[in-house]
């Protein structure tokens, strides 16, 4: 038998919001036999929508959006190489990771996902998220 999938989603926060309600109805419907999954906050507690789904990996990297600590730790995260897939959701943890491409390089796929309204992102989000879309794998 093959071993599950390892994929990373992470997150902004895990505040209130669309994105987080979609990882976590992923999570729940997953086979875990096939797919393990792990979520990722850049900042803020984990259990904002309750506790995560069983068998299921949280990791928050620091306590606010200010915590510095938060770059270093992604970092060693991204670098380990612990997961198959890493995919971003929302757009810091999209810069984040998108700036640390390079780490974590080799079998580890990176997948970018933008869950906003071409309408709703400020016009100066489009170059950047352009320039960060040729860092990951798919969009």
């Amino acid at each position: 038998m093959r071993r599950p999938i390892r994929v990373l989603h992470v997150l902004d926060s895990m505040g209130v919001g669309g994105a987080q309600e979609l990882v976590l109805a992923w999570a729940r419907r997953l086979d875990p036999a096939r797919v393990r999954t792990s979520i990722c906050a850049l900042h803020g507690p984990l259990d904002r929508w309750g506790p995560l789904p069983q068998g299921v990996e949280g990791i928050s990297l620091g306590r606010s959006r200010w915590d510095a600590r938060m770059v270093g730790r992604l970092a060693r995260l991204l670098a380990s190489g612990a997961h198959d897939v890493i995919q971003t959701h929302l757009f810091a943890s999209c810069a984040a990771v998108g700036l640390m491409a390079r780490l974590g390089a080799g079998r580890t796929k990176r997948i970018l996902t933008v869950h906003c309204l071409r309408h709703q992102v400020p016009p100066w989000d489009f170059p950047v998220y352009r320039m960060l879309a040729r860092r990951f794998d798919a969009v």
